[in-house]
């Protein structure tokens, strides 16, 4: 994607859509900036809208990575590593820590750090699974833990 250089009545409109927290002139001083931290979606028949896999952007300076599968978090080691336990937590904005959690804040971080202090190797990573509002929410979160379950092959899954 090009990223335009200056403001345009394009970008006008897409930041009146979702800045709330300062003027829309003032959010697009920097437009490269501004870009950055819009976390893009897609629309899937089978899900509903989830997080556009394989982006990078960085929320209030902080760098957020997306892997192939949806995941926040860098890509999942393939192979999974001898001694590795590998745990997806799946949830709400809560569970994948929005645009405002530092990457080092997440709970699966913290719960990744503490089982090392106690020699463990965990591989957590948190995914966003409430993919629409829609009457059908429900059964595409469903559906697509299920399908990630089946390409993660996870130790261990959490829901919260």
């Amino acid at each position: 994607m090009k990223i335009p250089k200056t403001r345009t009545e394009e970008l006008e409109r897409v930041a009146r859509r979702l800045i709330w927290w300062k003027s829309p002139v003032e959010a697009l001083r920097d437009t490269q900036r501004f870009l950055a931290q819009v976390m893009t979606y897609e629309r899937d028949p089978r899900y509903g809208y989830l997080m556009r896999p394989r982006q990078m952007v960085s929320t209030y300076g902080d760098p957020i990575e997306i892997n192939a599968l949806g995941l926040r978090g860098p890509p999942l080691l393939e192979p999974k590593p001898e001694g590795v336990v590998r745990v997806l937590f799946l949830g709400d904005s809560i569970t994948y820590g929005g645009g405002r959690i530092h990457e080092g804040e997440l709970f699966c971080r913290r719960i990744e750090n503490a089982a090392r202090d106690d020699g463990f190797r965990l591989e957590p990573r948190p995914r966003n699974l409430l993919p629409d509002q829609g009457d059908d929410a429900d059964l595409g979160g469903l559906r697509a833990a299920a399908d990630l379950i089946a390409h993660a092959h996870p130790d261990d899954v959490r829901h919260g």
